[in-house]
């Protein structure tokens, strides 16, 4: 199971989301491949059961850009403004304010393709109206052997099972390999980087 690391410092309250699942056959060898673009998004959720079922609205986002979710007056629906330059000296910073007049729940997801639907990375539920979600998004994507989670699902506390991955992906070349080996000896589970 693949999700991304908690933004440290953040006011507003979030959750780490199972990005990807990876499921691997008992005493077999097998190769996945998992895509990650630096496209990143804002996102109003949809919740079902404790996973984000869609993402209703979303909006592409660069590095030192904001948007705002606002409610359009004809349809009624949640949607985001074009983004726009960030504040002065947010430079590093993506932005979101929440200009619906109620409480919203807001993610930051990341899209491998333009037009694909996105991988949520974070869950910041119960915004506040005229509140905004101000981060700096660094990659880190941690990883765990666990069968306890699906994709999409909002992780709620801590996960069981030891970290396997613990990886800024901006500084992962292009393309990268890894094996998953497991310990006969200890029956722990190890990422190791091919050379």
């Amino acid at each position: 199971m693949l999700t991304f690391k908690k933004i440290p410092g953040l006011l507003n309250e979030q959750q780490s989301v199972c990005w990807k699942v990876v499921k691997f056959p008992a005493a077999q060898e097998m190769s996945v491949a998992v895509t990650y673009k630096s496209q990143l998004c804002f996102v109003h959720p949809q919740i079902s059961s404790g996973n984000i079922i869609s993402a209703s609205t979303t909006k592409n986002i660069n590095v030192g850009e904001q948007t705002n979710l606002v409610v359009d007056k004809d349809s009624g629906v949640s949607l985001f403004t074009d983004p726009t330059p960030g504040r002065t000296g947010e430079n590093e910073i993506i932005r979101c304010e929440n200009k619906t007049g109620g409480i919203r729940d807001l993610s930051i997801g990341i899209r491998d393709t333009p037009d694909a639907d996105p991988g949520i990375a974070l869950y910041f539920p119960g915004v506040g109206a005229d509140s905004s979600v101000a981060a700096r998004f660094t990659p880190v994507l941690l990883g765990f052997v666990t069968s306890n989670y699906v994709e999409s699902e909002i992780i709620r506390g801590e996960i069981e099972s030891g970290e396997v991955l613990h990886q800024n992906l901006a500084s992962l070349a292009d393309k990268t390999v890894w094996y998953l080996e497991w310990n006969g000896t200890t029956g722990q589970y190890s990422l190791v980087k091919a050379s």
